[in-house]
Order: C-alpha cells, then sequence, then structure tokens
C-alpha cells in the first residue's frame, strides 16, 4: 500500500507542475521568442542597410585621401612647413565645394588615414583657412572639392587649389573606382 500512496503523491505533485499557469508560461514564452525573433529580423535588416552604407562612406573617404594626397604629391610649389621648425607634415585645409558640407565620420577617417604624412585640417568655410593677409595659415593650402558621387565607377570632381586668396586654380580631378579602392586618373587645369 506504500506504493499505492506514493503513487497519489507523485500524481498531486505532476499535478501541480503542470497547472494552467504553465501553459500560460509557454505562451508567454513563444510570444518572447517571436518578439526576439522579430528585433533580430529588424537588426539583421539594419546590419545589411548599415553595411551598405558603410561601402558608400568608404568610398567618399577613400577618394578624398586619394585626392589630398594627389594634390600634396603634384602641387608645382610644394607645401612646406618654413615657418615652424617643429611642423614637419604639410597643412592642407579642405572645404566642401560651394559650401557643400563634409559629414564629420568622414572628416575623421580621412584624417585618420593621413595624420603621419599631413596636417590635414577641415573647415566649414573657406575664410577659416586664410589668415587676415589672405594666405592660408601655417603656410598651408586649401583644397575645395566638389560633390563626390558614390555609385559611378568613373567620375569627375571640381575642385580649387588655393595658397592665398591672390593663388587660385581651378580644376577638374578625374577617379576611377573599383569597389572602394579609388585612383586618381588625370586632372584638367582651368586657370
Amino acid at each position: 500500500m506504500g506504493g499505492g500512496s506514493n503513487r497519489g503523491r507523485d500524481r498531486t505533485a505532476l499535478d501541480e507542475m503542470v497547472p494552467c499557469r504553465s501553459f500560460e508560461r509557454m505562451q508567454a514564452a513563444r510570444s518572447a521568442w517571436f518578439g526576439v525573433t522579430g528585433v533580430l529580423v529588424a537588426v539583421t535588416a539594419t546590419a545589411c542597410g548599415d553595411a551598405a552604407e558603410s561601402e558608400v562612406v568608404e568610398r567618399v573617404v577613400d577618394t578624398y585621401e586619394v585626392a589630398v594626397r594627389a594634390f600634396v604629391r603634384d602641387d608645382p610649389t610644394p607645401v612646406t612647413a618654413v615657418s615652424s621648425p617643429v611642423r614637419s607634415r604639410p597643412v592642407i585645409y579642405v572645404v566642401g565645394l560651394d559650401g557643400d558640407s563634409i559629414g564629420p565620420r568622414i572628416q575623421a577617417d580621412v584624417v585618420r588615414r593621413v595624420v603621419d604624412d599631413i596636417d590635414l585640417r577641415f573647415a566649414d568655410d573657406r575664410d577659416e583657412a586664410f589668415d587676415r593677409k589672405g594666405v592660408v595659415h601655417d603656410d598651408g593650402a586649401l583644397i575645395e572639392l566638389g560633390s563626390i558621387p558614390d555609385d559611378e565607377d568613373r567620375f569627375e570632381v571640381e575642385a580649387v587649389w588655393q595658397r592665398s586668396t591672390d593663388e587660385r586654380r581651378e580644376l577638374t580631378v578625374r577617379f576611377e573606382a573599383d569597389g572602394s579602392d579609388v585612383t586618381v586618373t588625370g586632372t584638367s587645369v582651368f586657370d
């Protein structure tokens, strides 16, 4: 008979473990699972969107970097650091042509890439680059770059190169892109 009373206890314990509350918990867990799944789908979709956006940003950053390095390399009157014995890198100011804005993420990424070779300074307005005499601060140069297309393999960007308000070169820079690998293929100068 002891076995019978154990069965009674087991059944009572089992009955206590599977009441309606367990069913409610299962429904709640199922709802939570679908909620988490929905969030994961949304995060994945956002991540895919972020990946495409990152590729565009990377390409624009590459274009700015290549353009700045090409201007410094090909300058007929090289940018020097004559006014400061401490300065070993050329000073280059960059602004968007015609007031175009250059985003802070792009600015930071370009600066990070050239910091060892170029003292690169982004400005909101071209006038920030010039001293009272109309010369670019710290014996530097100003580069104004037009809009950079993010969906063309071959493209041109309008640009202006200045050392002072009196010295101005307007040009078109031609680029070729293979993914995020961007190269300058030529320039046309308009004096």
